[in-house]
């Protein structure tokens, strides 16, 4: 072999060693790589429709598979397999159900295995005489603001009989408007792009929106975290905690006129409100762990005369908190300590099931 032979053979050689081990590390990062929130599943990137209200909304008639599950939105871009009419059937007590990608249910769950469809199927079942339905109108990403436009733009249109509020944590902020163009005032107010969790927006794997295939390798994704020294990673912690010391006053005000209004529309319209607190996995360790935010929050609603039904206690006492949220299990695409497992629907069913029956409903 001459000499110009064996260079090119060698090359040859590397490369195809390089190109292969490549390929065996984007598998072994596909099947292990943990992606801890947030970023919606890449083949959902095209959910969202401008609203001039309210920044954005689910598009109606939406479907795409994602995980194995199909994703799909009924003509009000509602998370249904069934269309609901506006005027409701005789003998039925309608529940619409609020909230974020939580009780969306984006994370690769079925519509049925969602807490709201549960509920459904438990209020159904009990044989009280009475047809339940149980609406699923959340949207991912949507703030406490967001919901209570929605409801008054286009919920209340159906009437419910009880309205439930779905509350995360983060739910005091607006996340990213993927439409600035249609922003809603408070997104002036509370200018909050990259602090609801800015170490996976200074470091993360694929920012929301990008569709090439490039940016979806998950050894991208590892390189990139890699890449972000921990001095500059705890900078951006550090000025994200700033930032929401400015903005927490503001949003908690932002929270009471949100819950006033909502007061208002109850009384107003004919139906009662619900505000269910949904904890993220570290805030039920210790059962007085964040009690102040909870305290705070539970005090707005009493004074506007809100019902407010907080979760903690019952996942606290299930003595199974790790596998009430999708944390659990070693291999995972969409691993997270903020939305519910399967396990974790259930018993939100569970609870809102038994504080609807035991309460007066009418």
């Amino acid at each position: 072999m001459s000499m110009r032979n064996r260079k090119l053979y060698i090359l040859i050689t590397l490369t195809v060693a390089v190109v292969f081990s490549l390929l065996i590390g984007e598998l072994v990062c596909y099947l292990f790589y943990t992606n801890y929130y947030d970023g919606r599943p890449p083949h959902l990137n095209s959910l969202f429709k401008p609203d001039d209200l309210i920044g954005y909304r689910n598009k109606a008639n939406f479907e795409a598979r994602w995980g194995g599950i199909v994703y799909k939105t009924n003509a009000e871009g509602w998370r249904e397999e069934r269309e609901y009419q506006k005027e409701k059937p005789v003998n039925t007590y309608r529940i619409m159900v609020l909230g974020d990608s939580i009780t969306f249910g984006m994370t690769g769950f079925k519509q049925t295995e969602i807490y709201p469809k549960l509920l459904e199927g438990l209020l159904n079942s009990n044989g009280r005489g009475m047809h339940y339905e149980v609406i699923n109108a959340a949207v991912y990403g949507y703030s406490n603001s967001q919901e209570i436009l929605y409801l008054k733009r286009y919920g209340l249109e159906y009437n419910p009989d009880l309205v439930i509020i779905g509350f995360c944590v983060n739910d005091l902020y607006p996340s990213e408007n993927p439409f600035p163009q249609t922003a809603p005032p408070f997104y002036n107010t509370l200018s909050v792009s990259q602090i609801q969790n800015p170490l996976f927006q200074a470091a993360s794997d694929t920012e929301a929106g990008r569709q090439s295939v490039f940016d979806r390798l998950y050894l991208r994704a590892l390189f990139k975290r890699l890449w972000y020294s921990r001095k500059k990673i705890e900078k951006v912690r550090q000025k994200a905690v700033k930032t929401k010391e400015k903005l927490r006053s503001t949003a908690w005000k932002l929270i009471d006129n949100n819950l006033n209004e909502l007061s208002t529309m109850a009384e107003k319209n004919n139906f009662k409100a619900l505000l269910l607190f949904i904890p993220q996995h570290y805030m039920n360790y210790k059962e007085n762990q964040n009690a102040a935010f909870i305290t705070r929050l539970k005090n707005i609603a009493g004074k506007n005369n809100i019902p407010f039904l907080n979760l903690v206690p019952e996942f606290y006492n299930s003595h199974d908190i790790y596998n009430l949220y999708r944390m659990a299990g070693t291999i995972s695409k969409y691993h997270d300590t903020i939305h519910l497992s399967k396990k974790g629907h259930k018993l939100t069913a569970r609870v809102l099931y038994n504080y609807i029956t035991r309460k007066p409903l009418n």
